[in-house]
């Protein structure tokens, strides 16, 4: 397996370019097209990581976040991940949700990013195009679209705020 084969199934792929002052770039795409990029448990650790080290970087002026593929930057969560283990619970005879370590984690590291992207210290452009999914982005909602014909939103959380 080449590095480039690895790289393409990185759920996340990282990158920096260099401005023309100097000051760098962190480019982060989230790479899971077949699913319209719905946002994993490996996505949240990746992004997680990796935006608390742009921020301690004081070489790294800014972020973008885009998707890789052509019909979505992300569909929400990824709710077939979340249920596999909601099922793979039920059937070894766990009935209390709350015992559920997968969903348990899923939603912690999910709620660090989204409150990370929300109070980050530098600038985020997030390139949200095709299909934009998820609640409780307020990066995403902030401002209406601009010049893009084909941009979809769908926030569902919007209204229900922060749970789990």
């Amino acid at each position: 397996m080449t590095t480039d084969t690895v790289a393409e199934q990185a759920p996340v792929l990282f990158e920096e370019r260099v401005a023309g002052n100097g000051t760098r770039i962190g480019i982060a795409t989230l790479n899971a097209p077949r699913t319209l990029n719905g946002f994993s448990l490996p996505m949240a650790h990746l992004l997680l990581q990796q935006l608390n080290a742009w921020a301690d970087d004081d070489a790294i002026a800014m972020v973008v976040l885009q998707g890789a593929g052509e019909k979505a930057f992300c569909a929400g969560g990824d709710l077939h991940s979340l249920y596999q283990s909601m099922r793979a619970y039920r059937d070894a005879g766990q009935n209390d949700i709350r015992g559920n370590d997968y969903a348990a984690e899923f939603f912690d590291v999910e709620y660090r990013v989204d409150y990370l992207i929300h109070t980050y210290a530098k600038p985020i452009l997030c390139w949200g195009h095709g299909i934009v999914m998820g609640g409780h982005r307020p990066d995403v909602r902030r401002q209406p679209p601009r010049g893009q014909r084909a941009f979809q939103a769908g926030l569902p959380g919007n209204h229900r705020g922060p749970v789990p």
